[in-house]
C-alpha cells in the first residue's frame, strides 16, 4: 500500500513536470510555426527531440483549426479520465471481463474508489457492464482499447526522454 501511494506520487510529480515541458515546447513551436508557416508541423524538425518524432505524422495547425471546440473538450475529457494510474490499469485489467470483486481484489481498491472509477470509466465510453447482480462483469470497450494504446504511445515518448 505504502508503495503504491510512493508510486502514485512520482507519477504525479511525472505528469506535473511533463506538463510543464510539453507546454513550453508547445508554447514556442506555436510561436514559431504562426510566424512562419501554418502548414508547418507542430514539432518543428529543428527540436530537441525531433529525430524521435520524425517517423509520426505530425499534427499540422490546419488539422487542428478543422476540429470544432466540442470535438476537442470530448478529446480533453478522455484525457482527463485516462489521467489516473488506477483507472489505466482498470481498463487494462478489464480487457477480459472481470467482476467488480475481481478488479478490487487485483488491484486492491476498496469498494467505494472502486465504484468511483468504474463510474467514471463508464461515462466516459471505456468499460461496458454486462450481467447483472452476482453476474455483473465489466470489460474494455473498443474505445477504452484506443485509449490504452494512445497511453501506450505517450509512456515510450515519456521512456525515451
Amino acid at each position: 500500500m505504502q508503495g503504491e501511494k510512493e508510486m502514485e506520487r512520482s507519477i504525479g510529480c511525472l505528469k506535473h513536470e511533463t506538463a510543464k515541458v510539453f507546454k513550453a515546447e508547445t508554447q514556442v513551436c506555436f510561436a514559431k510555426n504562426a510566424e512562419a508557416n501554418p502548414k508547418r508541423p507542430l514539432c518543428a524538425p529543428n527540436s530537441e527531440r525531433s529525430s524521435q518524432r520524425d517517423s509520426k505524422k505530425a499534427l499540422e495547425f490546419s488539422e487542428i483549426e478543422e476540429y470544432d471546440g466540442e470535438v476537442l473538450q470530448k478529446l480533453g475529457e478522455y484525457i482527463t479520465i485516462m489521467s489516473s494510474p488506477i483507472r489505466i490499469r482498470m481498463l487494462n485489467y478489464c480487457l477480459a471481463e472481470r467482476s467488480f470483486t475481481n478488479i478490487m481484489l487485483t488491484l486492491r481498491l476498496n469498494p467505494a474508489s472502486l465504484k468511483h472509477h468504474v463510474d467514471l470509466l463508464q461515462a466516459g465510453g471505456f468499460i461496458e457492464k454486462t450481467g447483472k447482480g452476482k453476474d455483473t462483469r465489466y470489460r474494455t470497450t473498443g474505445l477504452g482499447s484506443t485509449m490504452l494504446g494512445f497511453v501506450g504511445e505517450v509512456l515510450s515518448v515519456v521512456r525515451a526522454t
